[in-house]
């Protein structure tokens, strides 16, 4: 208990950065070094998921780093994909935002690995990584933690967005907002 409510602690200083700090300032649009005035870099997850690594991704000094390795990856994707659908449902710090994880055999969609969440809308549809093998890699977090994550499209590959497993009862799931910064939320295993 003492341990699951630490990782939900850091889940929640995470989001609680990000509030007071992705405003940040400036920074240029697209990939690379934003250089934007908070600790967040605009862009980073678009980074890593284009280039496989990124930092500064949620918060100032933490990392992501993606498994090259086929066989690797796929064990840290199978890792995920257990704990994420172990779960009937995900609940976010808001309620109204749900996540549920399935395999979706439907004959008209057949996506397989899929995803529904709910909140103002109702999104669903198969999980899409980016061109580098699964997507999946490993989260550094500035404290010194490590957690598997991968990095994945939305729905319709406009944005890009970061799944963190903190443990089994816990993810953190931040996408890109449009101007280049993390939206992100701690959802808790319901």
């Amino acid at each position: 208990m003492k341990n699951s409510q630490a990782i939900q602690g850091l889940g929640l200083s995470i989001l609680m950065v990000l509030a007071s700090c992705s405003g940040g300032g400036g920074g240029q649009a697209g990939s690379g070094n934003g250089g934007g005035g908070g600790p967040v870099r605009p862009w980073a997850i678009e980074e890593a998921g284009l280039t496989g690594t990124s930092v500064d991704l949620l918060i100032a000094g933490d990392q992501f780093v993606g498994e090259m390795d086929a066989g690797a990856a796929a064990q840290i994707a199978d890792r995920m994909w257990t704990q994420m659908t172990a779960p009937t449902t995900w609940v976010g710090t808001n309620p109204l935002f749900t996540y549920q994880f399935y395999n979706d055999s439907d004959p008209f969609t057949n996506w397989g690995r899929a995803y529904r969440h709910t909140g103002f809308d109702v999104y669903a549809g198969p999980l899409v990584g980016p061109s580098w093998f699964y997507g999946t890699g490993t989260y550094f977090a500035a404290t010194g933690e490590q957690y598997d994550a991968a990095i994945l499209h939305t729905w319709d590959a406009d944005y890009w967005e970061l799944i963190i497993m903190m443990d089994p009862q816990i993810l953190v799931h931040a996408n890109q907002h449009t101007n280049g910064f993390p939206l992100a939320d701690t959802y808790t295993a319901n």
